[in-house]
């Protein structure tokens, strides 16, 4: 069974079809021509079980093609699905750490510091924050509202929102995603 995603931009597509272990089948980034992309996923029409289409405007006449010739688009009405959602969160989590192996570890950091009437400059290999010397959720609520302390007094309940709906996030990962956008209005 493979996959197909669709990113459609104003005037090319990056079209990619993925097997059932996430491996990538085929990539390439195509004009925005119907039988161009047509063309490119011949190959795995029969074993193809979907096709997501991300656009946020003009996507009709792709989708209205993918479904005229025997293609079966996701409709956008199953995005509001819990389980569509829980499964695409738990596929962003993994996708995440993907990308954050390709990054440094450790990344240095300089300070310097003025004594009497000479500056000395130190380097930190591992400032509070970073991925190893990651914060604790105290240190990091305490940082954001130290940043916010002398700001005005709707941004500092903005401030607790935003505080209150991570906190809710971290442990309650069932509760849909627009739960969560409520309480930060």
């Amino acid at each position: 069974m493979n996959y197909c995603g669709i990113d459609l931009h104003s005037n090319n597509s990056m079209v990619t079809v993925i097997d059932e272990t996430d491996r990538i089948v085929a990539e390439r980034r195509l004009p925005n021509d119907l039988t161009k992309i047509l063309d490119f996923l011949a190959p795995w029409k029969e074993g193809l079980a979907g096709v997501v289409v991300e656009s946020t405007f003009n996507w009709y006449w792709l989708v209205d093609g993918l479904q005229a010739t025997g293609f079966h688009p996701l409709e956008a009405a199953l995005l509001k699905d819990a389980v569509v959602l829980k499964l695409a969160r738990k596929v962003k989590m993994r996708r995440c750490a993907d990308y954050m192996s390709a990054f440094p570890r450790s990344t240095p950091s300089r300070v310097r510091v003025r004594q009497a009437d000479r500056w000395y400059e130190h380097e930190i290999t591992s400032p509070v924050g970073d991925v190893g010397n990651a914060m604790s959720w105290q240190q990091t609520e305490e940082k954001y509202r130290d940043l916010t302390s002398r700001a005005s007094s709707s941004t500092r309940a903005q401030t607790e929102r935003v505080i209150h709906a991570c906190v809710a996030l971290a442990f309650d990962l069932d509760r849909p995603a627009n739960e969560f956008i409520r309480e930060l209005r």
